[in-house]
């Protein structure tokens, strides 16, 4: 029999009202500010908070609904965290874990006419769901959603909150669908996801989305996965996903596929391959992938696809294979893929191929050459490959062409297209 759990903090902070209606000039505002009403926060729904299920079939929903309300008259109002520290331990299956932190603020009057607004909203906020926030989870086939759904309205004073600062998620069940969400587009929130985020999985088939819609995702990310034949996905639609993103995947057979459709995804953006047979995409359809970028491969029969349909791709592009008979592909669609553009190949049996079908590749290419019979294509059909080409070759028995404005379709096993290998 399936079994429904739900806590809910709900801190609905309101003002008190009067009876009289004001309406004071702006020159009178200072001497009547001590008659404005001060709102105590709510306290926490626990200091520390566990919960430990070993169960299945259940229905547990975590919500901490804060709905800040700012009134006439009302200097401050802000709601508090579900719990400063929580940790959640699954060790059941087929449960649906529902968590969310959905704090709203709602700006309601003002003092007349008169008043500018910005001198009316001193310190409007809603707070975390925790300041540290752990999640152990050694189930499978459970469907666990992870929200930071704050809506701030008013944008000049107003702010949302983190889901939680510190973020740890671990799992190391099979067959499970796990989703992180941050912000919503549609109504211009600004709000983080977390400063530190942790992602460790070990497990297998497991469908893992991870969505920012806000204004930061983290300030640090990192994405640990040993498991394989895992779907995993992460998307970007807001101002920026992380200030620094790592990832590193030792699994096989994974999918993993990462987008940019924002303002950028991240200013250091950092990827390691050890594992072998996954299906890697990268691509940017937004400002700017990121600054730089620094992908090295170990890892053996990878399919690795690297594609800017944006303005520039990143500043500094470095990528190191030391792996064999992968497929690599980089491609550029948009204005520019990157400034500098370095590329060292240790491995054999490669197929790589370096694409520009629009306007300008790189100004500066290095390509140097170790390993022994690879296939590798620098094709360009847009406006420049490069202003300065590096390329140095020490192996035996390669394929290397250097190609200008070439029908490239008629060679499509030379490279990777997205969206091939994203798995969403």
């Amino acid at each position: 029999m399936k079994s429904y759990i739900s806590i809910t903090a709900a801190a609905l902070l309101g003002t008190a009202q009067s009876s009289q209606h004001w309406a004071i000039n702006p020159e009178q505002f200072d001497r009547f500010r001590i008659a404005q009403i001060e709102v105590p926060q709510v306290q926490d729904f626990a200091h520390s908070f566990k919960f430990d299920n070993s169960g299945s079939y259940n229905d547990i929903n975590l919500e901490n609904n804060e709905q800040t309300h700012h009134k006439k008259r009302s200097k401050r109002s802000h709601g508090n965290n579900f719990a400063t520290d929580a940790s959640i331990k699954n060790t059941g299956n087929d449960n649906k874990f529902t968590i969310t932190e959905n704090g709203k603020l709602y700006v309601q009057g003002g003092f007349g006419t008169y008043l500018p607004e910005y001198r009316l909203y001193d310190d409007l906020r809603v707070e975390d769901f925790a300041s540290s926030f752990k999640f152990d989870n050694g189930g499978s086939l459970n469907k666990i959603a992870i929200t930071n759904s704050d809506a701030p309205k008013h944008k000049k004073k107003s702010s949302g909150s983190m889901f939680g600062e510190n973020f740890n998620f671990k799992n190391s069940g099979d067959g499970n669908a796990i989703s992180f969400s941050n912000g919503d587009s549609s109504d211009g929130t600004e709000t983080d996801f977390s400063k530190n985020f942790k992602f460790t999985n070990s497990g297998k088939k497991n469908n893992i989305d991870i969505t920012n819609k806000g204004g930061q995702f983290a300030k640090d990310f990192g994405l640990d996965n040993k498991g394989g034949d895992n779907n995993i996905a992460i998307t970007n639609y807001g101002e920026q996903f992380a200030n620094g993103a790592n990832i590193k995947n030792s699994g096989s057979q994974n999918k993993i596929g990462i987008i940019n459709k924002g303002d950028e995804f991240s200013k250091g953006f950092n990827l390691d391959n050890k594992g072998s047979k996954n299906s890697i995409g990268i691509k940017n359809e937004g400002d700017q992938f990121s600054k730089t970028f620094s992908e090295t491969n170990s890892g053996s029969k990878n399919k690795i696809g690297v594609v800017n349909r944006g303005e520039q791709f990143t500043n500094n592009f470095k990528m190191n294979n030391k792996g064999s008979d992968n497929s690599i592909g980089l491609n550029n669609y948009g204005d520019k893929f990157s400034k500098t553009l370095d590329m060292t190949n240790s491995g054999a049996k490669n197929s790589i191929g370096i694409n520009n079908r629009a306007g300008d590749l790189t100004n500066n290419l290095n390509f140097n050459n170790k390993g022994s019979d690879n296939f590798i294509r620098l094709r360009n059909k847009g406006d420049q490959y490069a202003k300065n080409i590096n390329m140095i070759n020490s192996a035996s028995r390669n394929d290397i062409g250097l190609e200008n404005n070439l029908n490239v379709q008629q060679y499509p096993y030379y490279y990777t297209v997205a969206p091939y290998y994203y798995p969403y």
